[in-house]
């Protein structure tokens, strides 16, 4: 049935569905990208166009996350941060790692679970150059995409 969904909604399902992946909504990368894989392996969609597609929709997606933590992370963690154990003082530390190693983290986030879609969020509010956070999230959302496509 899911191969069946994949298939009618095609390369636009697949970089939608992988957009709203890397947002803040829960739609896992592993129930788009191998029955797209498995419709490859059969013939029916091209194996490169679809870790493009879903490549091109994460980083679609991760920006949607960078732009709302550019526009108001700091200032809804600095309000709210203190009720939920994250104070400003807790901040002050990420925003100064990530401003050290936000190019490799951005990089190695996107291949890690549970962590891919907030990755964006620090670099968002260190306001990483939007050049590296772009390509640091294609290179790792590619690599994610290939392995679960052959998978």
């Amino acid at each position: 049935m899911l191969m069946g969904v994949i298939e009618i909604i095609g390369y636009p399902g697949v970089f939608f569905c992988m957009a709203i992946e890397s947002t803040f909504i829960p739609l896992p990368s592993e129930v788009i990208i191998p029955p797209a894989g498995s419709l490859a392996y059969q013939g029916k969609m091209n194996i490169y166009i679809v870790i493009l597609c879903g490549t091109l929709g994460s980083v679609a997606g991760a920006l949607i996350n960078y732009w709302i933590s550019i526009k108001l992370g700091r200032a809804v963690i600095v309000k709210w941060g203190k009720y939920f154990k994250f104070p400003e003082v807790r901040l002050v530390k990420v925003e100064k790692y990530f401003n050290e190693h936000g190019a490799i983290s951005t990089f190695v986030g996107r291949l890690v679970l549970g962590l891919r879609h907030y990755i964006s969020i620090p670099a968002g509010l260190t306001k990483m150059r939007l050049d590296k956070f772009v390509l640091y999230t294609f290179l790792g959302a590619a690599i994610w995409n290939a392995i679960l496509a052959y998978i």
